[in-house]
């Protein structure tokens, strides 16, 4: 009985262990397959400050071989509501609408593209934010030194796993109204994520 007992023992452990080897092969390709959607990019570089020069260099490079390349500016900074005793911490990406994404789309409740929406003025939320701030679309908000009106509820990013922050409440604004916050300054800690599309024949021979 005792051998039995083992025997079904070890036969459990190996059903388990290829169990978990076929999920983990699974989960691999799936990542691979959509490794594109999940950056919005054929490649990314993660950058804690302001690029330096050399950097510089090798972002001009990328252009020369071939590719496409945006900036998406991440930081944990305080968004103020009108219907708020206090700021509430938010986690802001800013993007050039014009470019991004590369792959995939920005999905908004509004059903317009994102180049469309995201315009001089405007902000997009989570609906956790819209939630937290007791705010509607189309209600004042304030960022920073600038004044923002909420113009519609993010409802996909492409790359929001793959990004620097991934929890909490969201907000996101383009690159040319993050400069207008004034919260790029001196003890803010942002990340700059730098999204690259190769076309086909230059991707083919980096």
């Amino acid at each position: 009985m005792k051998f039995l007992f083992a025997i079904l023992a070890e036969s459990v452990g190996v059903a388990a262990l290829s169990g978990v080897r076929d999920y983990c092969a699974a989960f691999q390709e799936l990542l691979l397959r959509n490794a594109r959607m999940l950056l919005a990019a054929d490649a990314s570089a993660s950058i804690s400050h302001e690029p330096e020069d050399d950097e510089l260099a090798v972002l001009s490079g990328l252009a020369v071989r071939g590719a496409t390349v945006t900036q998406v500016t991440e930081l944990m900074t305080m968004m103020g509501g009108h219907s708020l005793p206090g700021p509430l911490a938010v986690n802001l990406k800013a993007v050039d609408p014009s470019e991004y994404p590369f792959y995939g789309e920005v999905a908004l409740s509004t059903a317009q593209p994102l180049q469309e929406v995201l315009v001089d003025g405007a902000a997009l939320a989570s609906q956790d934010l819209l939630v937290r701030l007791g705010a509607e679309v189309g209600d004042p908000v304030k960022l920073g030194e600038a004044d923002f009106r909420l113009a519609a509820i993010v409802q996909i990013e492409p790359d929001r796993m793959t990004g620097a922050m991934n929890f909490g409440p969201r907000a996101m604004l383009s690159q040319e109204a993050l400069e207008h916050t004034g919260l790029l300054q001196f003890g803010s800690r942002p990340t700059h994520l730098v999204r690259s599309r190769y076309t086909r024949t230059r991707a083919a021979a980096v």
